[in-house]
């Protein structure tokens, strides 16, 4: 193997897991970087996408308070294997208000990850954190607002960006839509007010969030919801309001949220679904117990499962709610039920919309029954094996396809865990 020269290790200053790699070469060769804990055998390391030329920059994500090992291999013009030396790097220490977790996830499932982003809140919402960790739940990536909660926290392939919702806890008196590119570069934010709780960016560019809106209930102003989309430039447009399509009543979200003006909070939206191939919002909405499905051109609302106005009958299952994260694909809705009073569980539901019926298809809690009193999310990964973010209980747990446990993350320092995406790598 014909060597290379040494590259240049360079720690990003605002990101101290970041670190830029910059090879010089005689002549131009393809090649990429590997990188992983020193200790690790090196075929267990990760690696940068393939570039070619004679000066090459890679950006790896190191674990903190770990020596490193670095090294680029390639080919050069004639197919000849390139390596240069394994270069080792100390990280330094994150900061020490970044949430943390302890435990591991089985790595032998196939394809998992090998990186999960979530946001991790905290007592204090400055130590609320967006985090991409390792399946042993080391953070390689984080980044802190400093001023309010994320409940959930996406990622946008197209851009190699991270994005949500920002928003004030518990007084609900400011928010904002972000977006913050994972190989760094400037956030840039949408200012919101009276809003909370999940954003999806659609294949329009159309950003898709939830806003608090506010209307006459028994003589008093509460607080609603409503599904409003915010294109490239900025300009806003409601497309459904709760107040429109909804009947008040009191409920048990009533006082969760604090608005400044003392307003109850009827329907407290926490999460978001879009169907491209309906042209569909599904949107969950806490206080009432629904799910209620959006027609994203007229605005209608199409049907409403769960709660009060229930169009559904669930046969033998007695239906979810309070209930976090609505995901819908291909006549299946896919829901976590936090089940207020007992053990949380996340579900499946064949969905017969002619007909008027939700079937229970599958369904996982824990032994132990674990109860997370809000947020919750669940994925089904592509081999019918699962990944499950268990909310205010502070847990991450995968299951095999057959659905036995192989793995878990539990948080160490904060007080839950929002959405769960994996990533195949890392920009």
């Amino acid at each position: 193997m014909h060597p290379l020269p040494e590259a240049l290790l360079t720690a990003d200053p605002d990101m101290v897991t970041r670190v830029a790699v910059h090879l010089e070469n005689d002549e131009p060769i393809t090649a990429h970087a590997e990188y992983g804990d020193a200790g690790d055998p090196q075929e267990s390391w990760s690696h940068t996408p393939d570039q070619t030329g004679s000066t090459l920059d890679f950006t790896v994500y190191l674990h903190a308070d770990a020596t490193s090992g670095v090294r680029v291999v390639g080919t050069d013009a004639t197919g000849r294997a390139v390596a240069g030396p394994t270069q080792e790097f100390q990280v330094d220490s994150l900061p020490s208000a970044i949430p943390d977790f302890g435990s591991t996830i089985d790595v032998t499932l196939e394809g998992l990850g090998p990186y999960l982003l979530t946001s991790e809140m905290s007592a204090d919402p400055a130590e609320t954190a967006v985090t991409v960790v390792t399946l042993d739940g080391r953070p390689v990536w984080y980044w802190q607002p400093g001023d309010g909660v994320i409940p959930s926290a996406r990622f946008d392939a197209a851009t190699g960006s991270i994005y949500g919702e920002v928003f004030d806890l518990p007084n609900a008196g400011f928010a904002y839509t972000f977006s913050i590119p994972i190989a760094g570069g400037e956030v840039v934010k949408h200012e919101l007010t009276w809003a909370h709780h999940d954003a999806l960016l659609l294949d329009d560019g159309v950003t898709a969030t939830l806003v608090s809106t506010f209307g006459e209930y028994d003589g008093q102003q509460i607080a609603g919801d409503s599904i409003v989309e915010i294109d490239a430039d900025g300009n806003e447009r409601t497309v459904w309001d709760a107040f429109d399509h909804l009947t008040p009543a009191e409920n048990h979200a009533w006082n969760i949220t604090q608005f400044p003006d003392g307003q109850p909070d009827w329907t407290h939206a926490n999460g978001l679904d879009y169907d491209p191939g309906e042209g569909a919002y599904y949107l969950s909405l806490w206080g009432p117990e629904q799910i209620v499905k959006v027609d994203r051109a007229t605005g209608n609302t199409v049907w409403v499962m769960g709660g009060p106005e229930n169009d559904f009958d669930f046969g033998d299952d007695p239906g979810f709610g309070p209930q976090h994260a609505p995901d819908y694909e291909d006549g299946h809705l896919r829901v976590f039920d936090n089940r207020n009073g007992s053990g949380s569980r996340a579900c499946d539901y064949v969905v017969d919309a002619s007909a008027r019926t939700a079937t229970l298809d599958w369904s996982f809690a824990p032994a132990d029954p674990e109860w997370a009193l809000v947020l919750g999310d669940v994925t089904e990964r592509a081999d019918g094996s699962h990944l499950l973010g268990w909310g205010s209980a502070g847990n991450i747990f995968v299951t095999s396809p057959d659905d036995q446990l192989v793995g878990f993350l539990q948080m160490v320092k904060a007080l839950a865990v929002g959405q769960v995406t994996e990533l195949g790598s890392m920009p």
